[in-house]
């Protein structure tokens, strides 16, 4: 079997799975009323267990990944977006930021809807809000259900793993890919040269090579705080 043929399988494989089986405590979608930059009654319904958010810059999807992040109990959106003096979130306790999607909810045998909203005495606390039908919300079923309060519906139970790559790339990635204000010119000129003289440094003995000095003094001043040395 290909590769081709093997992630075809895989996908038709995938294509199975539906909420509950296999999926436990799946996030079926993402509603959001007020949140951040994104216009105000977006829904993002999650189709497949794999979902790939793709568009340009500023459209919101880091924002929706800090939702989904902050989503599950004992989790919060606070981690990655918060107020500050520079930068205060504008909100009400009336008209809080805020957000609700569907999860599995494997007593009630269905998908429950559950609200967070930055509320609260305590500043950027993100806690499970109440029923809303003005924000749109499925209606609260009758009976008693485990995680289901008179007039909300607990956050879903999930481990959640967030990993930013942006933040694990090395020296090089960073500069040639992200500085754009570094180098003062054609970046793959600014990289050969720079390779030169560092090979120069590699090469020679320290105390015979005349850029031993220099070298060490850009090291002084940040040249190898994790950027190439260019000096």
């Amino acid at each position: 079997m290909s590769k081709n043929e093997e992630i075809i399988a895989l996908v038709d494989t995938l294509k199975n799975f539906a909420p509950g089986k296999p999926l436990k405590h799946y996030i079926t979608h993402a509603t959001f009323p007020r949140f951040k930059n994104i216009e105000s009654g977006t829904r993002v319904d999650f189709e497949f267990p794999l979902t790939a958010l793709v568009g340009a810059n500023g459209i919101g999807k880091s924002s929706l990944l800090h939702a989904l992040w902050g989503m599950p109990y004992g989790h919060s959106t606070s981690k990655f977006w918060f107020s500050t003096d520079l930068d205060p979130i504008e909100d009400s306790n009336r008209d809080p930021q805020r957000y609700f999607y569907g999860y599995w909810h494997e007593g009630f045998g269905g998908v429950v809807e559950t609200r967070k909203a930055r509320i609260g005495k305590k500043q950027d606390y993100w806690e499970p809000y109440r029923w809303s039908k003005s924000d749109g919300m499925a209606p609260m079923p009758e009976g008693d259900f485990e995680g289901k309060a008179k007039d909300r519906w607990n956050p879903v139970r999930r481990k959640v793993v967030y990993i930013n790559f942006r933040a694990l790339f090395g020296s090089f990635d960073r500069y040639f890919y992200f500085d754009d204000d570094l180098g003062g010119g054609n970046k793959r000129d600014v990289m050969l040269r720079a390779a030169r003289r560092l090979k120069t440094v590699k090469d020679e003995p320290l105390a015979k090579s005349a850029l031993r000095g220099e070298f060490f003094a850009a090291r002084g001043k940040g040249g190898g705080g994790g950027r190439p040395f260019l000096a």
